[in-house]
């Protein structure tokens, strides 16, 4: 497959979003700081970043056979402890015709096929605004909130993962329009229309958002979308062996 990636951070330069492509070996992740660390004086990107780095570390390490949930364990172990902070996660592999991922948190992704949605991971939150995490307290344990997938994709499907600046913001439909109207563009151009769109929504003080749906279900009026750091990897599953569009093996805010 091949990818694209774009990142809009809320607070330059680097916000708490984090992201890699692994093009060889058709493997994604996003991972997203949680942000109420800010309030105790902690970075909470740093969390993330260190999370995706061993993340590429244990890909490349096992680069033959790409298991989601065995990279994220291996990750977070060597996190954990080195690092203050907590993070949700996603990663997604292609194999044999089949995306295997691993999630944690409100991250997550969603497959398209001819520009309609196919399939969405699973999220998972403790309560409204409130997502599953990673982190390195006695809170934070070994991935007991790990939700595994395996969907089986063909070339031509577009796959989209982001972290909930993307999620919160946009509808798939919104997402699907955006693929269809740029249907010839590379993963990163696509990538990076889907991210200011979300932006854009964002800023909205009065519209109809993922984010305002959850809010009234929650019984909480607040309209509008989510401002937060957007993080969006596109990728486009083909027959043939192509390279990512990101110009390089792997490609990482740090």
């Amino acid at each position: 497959m091949v990818s694209g990636c774009f990142y809009l951070p809320k607070h330059k330069p680097n916000g708490q979003d984090a992201h890699f492509i692994c093009a060889k070996q058709n493997t994604i992740g996003v991972a997203d700081g949680v942000g109420g660390w800010d309030k105790k004086g902690v970075d909470a990107g740093k969390y993330s970043r260190r999370l995706m780095i061993n993340a590429v570390i244990s890909v490349l390490r096992n680069k033959h056979v790409i298991k989601p949930r065995h990279v994220l364990r291996e990750a977070y172990n060597k996190t954990r402890y080195v690092v203050l902070g907590s993070s949700t996660a996603c990663i997604v592999t292609l194999r044999d015709g089949n995306l295997d991922c691993v999630n944690v948190g409100d991250s997550g992704f969603l497959l398209f096929e001819r520009n309609r949605l196919c399939y969405r991971s699973l999220t998972r939150q403790t309560g409204y605004n409130r997502p599953c995490q990673l982190g390195n307290g006695s809170d934070y344990d070994l991935l007991h909130s790990v939700d595994e997938m395996r969907v089986l994709a063909r070339p031509g499907d577009v796959i989209v993962l982001g972290t909930d600046g993307l999620l919160d913001n946009l509808f798939p439909a919104e997402i699907g329009h955006v693929l269809e109207a740029n249907s010839t563009a590379t993963p990163r151009v696509l990538a990076s229309k889907i991210a200011h769109l979300a932006l854009h929504k964002s800023r909205d003080k009065c519209g109809v958002t993922p984010f305002s749906e959850a809010a009234k279900m929650a019984g909480i009026n607040r309209p509008g979308g989510k401002i937060d750091d957007i993080s969006v990897i596109v990728s486009r599953i083909s027959l043939a062996v192509e390279a990512s569009d990101s110009g390089s093996c792997w490609d990482q805010w740090v």
